[in-house]
């Protein structure tokens, strides 16, 4: 576990005792060894010699953390004596510090709106972005005005052609009562001649009167005839006219619908809405991006500031503090540090002491057999040189 959690206390009194008293070796012993027979003998010094190693190893490396975490306290009886002018200038950094860290942690939590692909794609596109916003908002209108336009003269083209079957049943109806008039005609003539022949009537009225008749309903048979198929030649210009215009805005609407497709498959979306929604969330993000590394840069110059402050004061490791300056504005975080040390320097104590009584014995272990059997002295005094 590395220091920084030692000195906020995270670690326990206990971790090292528990696993001491886990993993602790049995102490070398060597009744059960047959000293003459090479390889046991050879075997057991050997391993003496790794426990001595190990034991060394682990020695030096407690002994630098001992020394790191006693500079640590060192430092912190260095800080708590300062007069109250130089405390109130370290004070002021930590503060600023602190102050930024929450300003970095509050930027930090409002950045990550847009994945770093999409962030990356609309910077690629923001020369070109406003202008290429508007003018998909523009065509889209004008997409919408076109469409109306299609509708409208949808509607009229609809309507002109009803009117064109109706003028064309008007036509119709219009040739039939004109035979049926001249059909009507013919029989009241020959009705009058049986008339005047057979019975001797005078029908000169009867001829004059169906005369008359005749002229008037041919005459506006005629008439509404002549007048329905005008109009009909009319409405069918007119709808020439209107297919010709629905033409001519059909090419618009499917040029305008491609200039579109095109723009949303450059940009990935689907309505100039939805690149709006894009473009207003990455200059927010950009904004937010453009804050953080401001702070950033910030912190990391006031952190510079503190860490020369601090050797100006003859603070052995400065460089721990700024990771930890809330304990220089508060006391109880101070305390809690201190006694993390405390407690972690008695660990490291006891580290050692265990490590130098185990190297003692296995050294002492090696030089009872050299002197209770001399005679393999240099071949004991061989292997032990291999390990120095």
């Amino acid at each position: 576990m590395g220091f920084f959690d030692w000195l906020k206390g995270k670690r326990k009194e206990e971790d090292w005792e528990q696993g001491e008293a886990d993993y602790e070796p049995a102490p070398i012993k060597r009744e059960s060894l047959d000293i003459h027979n090479a390889q046991q003998r050879q075997t057991y010094v050997r391993n003496c010699c790794e426990q001595m190693k190990e034991a060394t190893t682990e020695i030096d490396r407690s002994e630098i953390e001992y020394r790191l975490v006693t500079d640590y306290l060192t430092d912190m009886e260095e800080i708590e004596r300062l007069p109250n002018n130089e405390r109130a200038d370290l004070n002021a950094y930590a503060r600023k510090i602190v102050s930024l860290k929450t300003e970095q942690k509050n930027s930090k939590s409002q950045v990550g709106g847009m994945t770093d692909r999409q962030f990356e794609a609309m910077e690629r596109m923001t020369e070109e972005m406003p202008a290429a916003l508007e003018k998909m908002k523009k065509d889209e209108d004008f997409k919408a005005l076109v469409k109306q336009d299609l509708q409208k003269l949808e509607g009229e083209k609809v309507s002109a052609q009803f009117r064109r079957r109706e003028l064309a049943a008007i036509c119709v109806n219009a040739r039939n009562m004109a035979y049926i008039s001249v059909f009507a005609l013919m029989a009241a003539f020959v009705g009058l001649v049986i008339f005047q022949l057979v019975f001797e009537i005078d029908s000169r009225t009867g001829y004059l009167i169906t005369a008359g008749a005749g002229a008037l309903a041919l005459t506006y048979v005629f008439q509404r005839y002549n007048k329905a198929l005008n109009e009909r030649r009319r409405v069918e210009r007119s709808l020439n006219q209107i297919i010709a215009l629905q033409n001519t805005v059909k090419i618009r609407y499917v040029n305008i619908t491609g200039v579109l497709e095109y723009a949303y498959m450059k940009f990935h979306v689907n309505t100039s809405d939805e690149l709006s929604y894009l473009w207003e969330k990455y200059l927010k993000e950009k904004a937010e991006r453009a804050k953080l590394q401001e702070t950033d840069e910030e912190l990391d110059f006031q952190k510079r500031e503190m860490v020369k402050v601090l050797r100006k004061l003859r603070i052995k490791v400065p460089d721990i503090w700024v990771h930890q300056v809330e304990a220089l504005i508060d006391s109880k975080e101070m305390v809690e540090i201190r006694h993390g040390l405390i407690v972690q320097r008695q660990s490291l104590r006891k580290r050692i002491e265990y490590n130098e009584e185990n190297r003692n014995h296995a050294k002492d272990e090696i030089s009872g057999i050299v002197k209770e059997y001399p005679r393999y002295a240099q071949e004991i005094l061989g292997i032990v040189s291999e390990y120095e």
